[in-house]
């Protein structure tokens, strides 16, 4: 298997419920003995909350939400403090960090978001990642949100779940109750994992796309 000699995963959000495309993977990780960390940059607005009362409700569904995958706090690295309203102007600090972890933490694997994701800041942290993450880590993933593309990347790394990891996603998912407004996040990933279970002949699937692999 691919993961066998995986001892250290990371993934990297722009904002704090970003881990969900990718949370069935991470547990499974987890569950492998894998050391997982999920870095995120910022919180995402609420609908009539101050940044600060966004930031502390986030940061308690942000803990629920690792819990739920068994992901231990990075109390060494600073998640949630970037203000999603100007999230360009912290590009620089962004890159810093990224190339601080790499080079501090020597992840086996990366789980990234796409530099051509239509989402402004989840393009921006997945092209600073890539570019600080090559030739660092062995093997770095992008995770995508078709909804967020015109013209998708080719997903073609298939991750089989079981149901308890799918059952992990969906507590990550219902713990981000303050982010539901969006979009009815439990159904829509739900139809996803079962198509892309289908593909791959499985009832579960998460994809990725492979950016770099160095064997």
């Amino acid at each position: 298997m691919i993961f066998d000699n995986v001892k250290k995963a990371v993934f990297i959000g722009a904002h704090t419920d970003d881990e969900m495309v990718a949370a069935g993977t991470l547990r499974k990780l987890v569950k492998n003995g894998v050391k997982v960390d999920v870095l995120a940059f910022s919180c995402a607005p609420i609908p009539g909350k101050s940044q600060e009362d966004t930031e502390r409700i986030l940061g308690r569904e942000f803990a629920k939400a690792m819990k739920a995958i068994g992901v231990a706090s990075l109390e060494n690295w600073p998640p949630m403090d970037f203000d999603p309203r100007s999230f360009s102007s912290g590009e620089d600090e962004i890159r810093q960090i990224l190339y601080d972890y790499t080079v501090k933490e020597k992840p086996d694997i990366a789980f990234v978001l796409s530099p051509e994701d239509d989402h402004q800041s989840h393009a921006m942290v997945g092209k600073l990642a890539e570019r600080v993450m090559k030739n660092r880590v062995p093997f770095v993933l992008r995770c995508h949100y078709p909804w967020n593309f015109i013209n998708p990347g080719r997903r073609n790394f298939f991750v089989k779940l079981t149901q308890d990891e799918f059952e992990a996603k969906i507590a990550v998912i219902r713990a981000y109750k303050s982010q539901h407004f969006r979009y009815d996040y439990e159904n829509l990933y739900t139809a996803l994992a079962r198509v892309d279970g289908l593909a791959t002949k499985n009832e579960l699937a998460e994809t990725f796309e492979i950016t770099y692999l160095m064997a």
